[in-house]
């Protein structure tokens, strides 16, 4: 297999090294020797790695219908209960991240593109013991953001509840595919329409929530954040 035509890259390399320059300055890829076909450091296995559907480390290979190689990011997204709630009822189509632009890493949200995938993280329990539907105990895993009931196992023990930053990819429910390219803005500039993408009723109530998730002063500082816009779908994201 070559990866030379007529002494030029092929195009299938060309556009993975575009797509790799694009997202090497942010960090995405470091310390991830897997990562170094995508790099081109191994030619010869990197056309094998461009399969359909054929992930390695946090990207996933599919071709196009011309016949070239695409690259989705698959990363992960960590929610507070209320957002997930939101996600689960149907009722949010954005998010918005500080970029934290002089710092670099934040400014890997501006590197999603359409048909990007973020996993979500949320708080969990278990795996526990539990009663399943005909009776016979399963092993369940328990999500505070849509259970009303006690968190306990089938002897009535409480269950740890862990943050979503421990969460493991095989315990994610749900999947957000990206639908445009994020834009970034001052926080405060959120129109009434996207108050309402956000899950949220007010403006007052968005205030709320984004005071919840940093600190006071994070509205009042009006710091730049990534518009992500998405849509969230009820399933693991190794499921699409």
């Amino acid at each position: 297999m070559t990866t030379m035509m007529n002494g030029e890259l092929s195009s299938d390399r060309r556009d993975a090294l575009r797509w790799i320059a694009e997202r090497e300055p942010v960090g995405l890829f470091p310390g991830k020797p897997s990562l170094n076909v995508v790099r081109g450091l191994h030619a010869d296995g990197f056309l094998d790695a461009i399969r359909p559907s054929r992930p390695i480390g946090n990207v996933t290979y599919r071709l196009n219908a011309a016949g070239h190689s695409a690259m989705l990011l698959r990363l992960p997204i960590v929610m507070c209960p209320e957002t997930v709630r939101s996600l689960w009822e149907g009722r949010k189509t954005q998010t918005r991240r500080i970029t934290y632009a002089s710092a670099g890493p934040g400014t890997i949200w501006l590197k999603l593109r359409p048909g990007d995938l973020l996993w979500v993280r949320e708080a969990f329990g278990g795996p526990v013991l539990n009663v399943g539907p005909g009776g016979q105990l399963v092993d369940s895993v328990v999500y505070p953001a849509t259970t009303d009931k006690s968190c306990r196992d089938h002897k009535g023990h409480p269950i740890r509840i862990q943050s979503g930053r421990y969460m493991p990819r095989t315990f994610s429910r749900l999947t957000l595919r990206i639908t445009a390219k994020p834009r970034i803005e001052p926080v405060q500039k959120i129109s009434p329409a996207d108050v309402r993408a956000e899950g949220c009723e007010t403006r007052d109530d968005f205030v709320r929530l984004w005071v919840s998730l940093h600190k006071p002063e994070a509205w009042s500082q009006n710091p730049d954040v990534a518009v992500i816009s998405f849509v969230a779908l009820r399933t693991n994201i190794d499921a699409l």
